[in-house]
């Protein structure tokens, strides 16, 4: 079983799409052919604590390799989400 995945697609480049996944093998995942592969990018427990709760991702519309994660902690990541830096207070649900 998966667990709750949250599903975002670059606005930038729509063939790429993130998935975050609650899942005890889980994180950010992304893929670059519109979701035919898939790669894990971020395995951080950060990215998906009460993943039951969160479990957000938002891709930004004019950067493929800019990607938010919304949990306890709000987190940027301009590398496509292979490192992140929180930027903002905790409870994130929407960006």
């Amino acid at each position: 079983m998966d667990g709750k995945i949250g599903v975002a697609v670059s606005g930038a480049d729509p063939n790429r799409v993130y998935a975050l996944i609650e899942n005890d093998n889980g994180g950010l995942f992304s893929s670059d052919d519109a979701g035919a592969t898939w790669t894990l990018v971020n395995a951080s427990r950060n990215i998906r604590q009460r993943a039951f709760y969160y479990t957000h991702v938002a891709a930004d519309p004019k950067n493929k390799d800019v990607v938010y994660m919304l949990n306890v902690g709000t987190v940027r990541s301009t590398d496509g989400g292979k490192t992140s830096q929180s930027f903002a207070g905790g409870d994130s649900h929407d960006l």
